[in-house]
């Protein structure tokens, strides 16, 4: 038993939404143009159907275009039902313009409650893209 009364065996409650994600391939090329897939898989863990809309956001010096103006992008995914999986390819692109260095790609994926107007739960993460030689 540990410090919270549960034993080593014990799960805590899974999220309803799991989230899997990576860049194919991993990195950009600095100071050139260059582009990276962000493969989202989304896994509805919950046991009935939910709504889902999907945010991605990246920072300065990239974008979703090659002028890299574009540095958000948000989707209404629909309904998923209950163990389904959808997956969204999102291509990130650099330009001459794109140091160096480590990059934090920001993802939420949020369902919601009969439309898109009421949030019911959201996860979200923040991965490292990197840009080098």
């Amino acid at each position: 038993m540990d410090l919270f009364g549960l034993f080593k065996d014990d799960k805590t409650p899974d999220t309803p939404i799991l989230v899997r994600t990576r860049f194919k391939p991993y990195a950009l090329k600095a100071m050139a143009e260059s582009d990276t897939d962000l493969i989202i898989e989304i896994t509805n863990n919950s046991k009935k159907e939910v709504l889902l809309s999907l945010t991605v956001s990246v920072p300065y010096g990239i974008g979703f275009d090659n002028l890299a103006m574009q540095r958000s992008k948000e989707v209404r995914l629909g309904t998923l039902t209950a163990n389904e999986t959808k997956e969204i390819v999102y291509r990130i692109q650099g330009n001459t313009a794109s140091r160096a260095g480590i990059y934090k790609v920001r993802l939420t994926v949020m369902t919601h409650y009969r439309n898109y107007d009421l949030i019911e739960n959201k996860v979200s993460k923040a991965l490292d893209l990197r840009v080098g030689g």
